[in-house]
């Protein structure tokens, strides 16, 4: 695999230094990054075209509220194209996404994990 491509929403400010962060690191790495703006969930058909199109061999997506909302939207999408996918947030997992690395929301917050106690 040597091209990535990456979701995001350039209004979230938080969202530039994951940016930078991947940047950073494709160029360490010899990976092309395709890098696809998502301002609102109309644009996400185009952002999986693009991706196919331009034969993206993963997928990145960058931590934002509206993908957080979107999140079942955008792992079904990553399904239908075969797209291994990589999420910032432990919810896209939930839904059936692949793999995450980072918090999961309430954590962040200070919400305590579910737990299940069994007798």
């Amino acid at each position: 695999m040597n091209r990535v491509a990456i979701l995001w929403n350039p209004v979230n400010q938080s969202a530039q230094l994951y940016l930078d962060q991947a940047k950073s690191a494709a160029r360490t790495l010899g990976i092309q990054l395709q890098v696809l703006e998502v301002r609102q969930p109309a644009n996400f058909e185009r952002a999986f075209t693009a991706m196919s199109r331009e034969r993206a061999g993963a997928l990145l997506v960058i931590e934002d509220g509206m993908f957080i909302l979107q999140r079942t939207r955008i792992v079904d999408l990553a399904a239908k194209a075969h797209l291994p996918a990589m999420y910032t947030l432990r919810e896209h997992i939930e839904v059936g996404g692949l793999a995450f690395y980072g918090p999961s929301m309430p954590t962040t917050f200070g919400v305590p994990p579910r737990t299940s106690i069994r007798s």
